[in-house]
């Protein structure tokens, strides 16, 4: 079977809007369809500020349409950069789902670097599109380490289509025998496959268990074609953790407005039943999981025989904030409450490096 764009979601042959806004909500110029999901409010206030402007981020677009990310001098040009209070020797490259702005994974990667001490790239795609078809390698681990050179250790992941360009990066440095930096892969609402023009890609095989990978999914997600996701499985590593977060659905694996999708791109997700605050922790531990086994209590919710053992059913309810890749815990204030979905996450930082962030305002 020939990939196409379809299989990944339907595309409506809408006419270019330039200049304009779809529905009132920013419009990225890429035809079809003319639109980007744009980032929540909580996910700019979590982007650093040096890299939270709709210039900043329209500029590194351009940047990348041209092939010009890699021969500038800053390679802050063409990434969001996060940067810890206690950096550790770890990092993420995350790669953003197709047509989500990438600051809409901001959250997150505030939530890697604040609580697991790990130093998080998000690079930004031309269209908002991390894989591109006949190119194998994004070549943005080399980005990353240019702004982290005390990072030796990467773990790359993607959600959805992002998880395409970030198993391809692995599989294809391991075709040149350059993957000492890589720490693990991870992808969330995504799955290995091999029509992409790049070869068998295969994990499976027992030169891969050095790679430590994790798989998750949400138990609502009405995105991804199931079906495809389980035959998918079957080229992962056998050092592979399997994660079902239940009661997430495929947009709250990010942060961004995903409403528009649904009359654009003729998605419709399944109603989530947690907070994009709760399933974005697990997402998190879930990651730091492949470096550190106690990243968090990742509750295993029913081990009866008629279930997969290889298959984790997480809950937010018992995850626990917090923990850094150092194995000590931060402490907590016991005078303020836990944010719930809908309230603010009260406080600011002080600190004025440009590639550290803010607080997160729940949505």
């Amino acid at each position: 079977n020939c990939l196409s764009i379809m299989d990944l979601f339907p595309l409506f042959p809408l006419p270019s809007n330039e200049g304009s806004s779809v529905g009132g909500l920013r419009a990225l110029q890429w035809t079809p369809p003319d639109y980007t999901s744009p980032p929540l409010p909580s996910a700019l206030n979590a982007t650093p500020p040096a890299f939270r402007s709709d210039e900043f981020i329209d500029a590194a677009r351009d940047l990348d349409a041209q092939g010009l990310c890699f021969t500038s001098d800053d390679p802050l040009l063409c990434q969001i950069a996060f940067t810890p209070t206690y950096p550790s020797d770890v990092g993420v490259i995350f790669y953003g789902g197709a047509l989500v702005d990438p600051r809409g994974y901001s959250p997150l990667a505030m939530m890697l670097a604040e609580t697991y001490n790990m130093s998080v790239s998000i690079p930004i795609f031309a269209g908002d599109m991390a894989f591109k078809f006949g190119a194998c390698e994004s070549g943005r681990l080399g980005l990353a380490q240019e702004v982290f050179p005390n990072v030796t250790q990467w773990i790359l992941a993607g959600h959805s289509f992002g998880g395409l360009a970030a198993f391809n990066d692995v599989w294809t440095m391991a075709g040149r025998n350059a993957t000492d930096a890589i720490a693990g892969l991870a992808l969330a609402g995504s799955y290995v496959r091999q029509d992409l023009m790049c070869g068998p890609v295969d994990f499976s095989g027992e030169q891969w268990n050095w790679l430590p990978m994790v798989s998750m999914s949400a138990s609502e997600d009405k995105i991804v074609n199931m079906t495809n996701f389980e035959a998918g499985q079957a080229f992962m590593t056998d050092n592979v953790d399997k994660v079902v977060i239940e009661g997430g659905n495929h947009g709250q694996f990010g942060w961004y407005n995903y409403t528009l999708r649904t009359p654009l791109l003729g998605q419709v997700d399944g109603e989530a039943s947690i907070s994009h605050k709760e399933q974005q922790a697990l997402m998190a531990a879930a990651i730091a999981s492949l470096v550190m086994s106690d990243a968090a209590a990742i509750v295993v919710n029913d081990t009866s025989s008629d279930v997969d053992p290889t298959v984790k059913n997480v809950t937010a309810k018992e995850h626990t904030d917090g923990e850094h890749l150092s194995g000590e815990t931060t402490d907590t204030d016991p005078s303020k409450d836990e944010p719930t979905d809908g309230e603010d996450i009260d406080g600011e930082t002080a600190d004025k490096d440009p590639t550290k962030n803010e607080a997160i305002d729940e949505d």
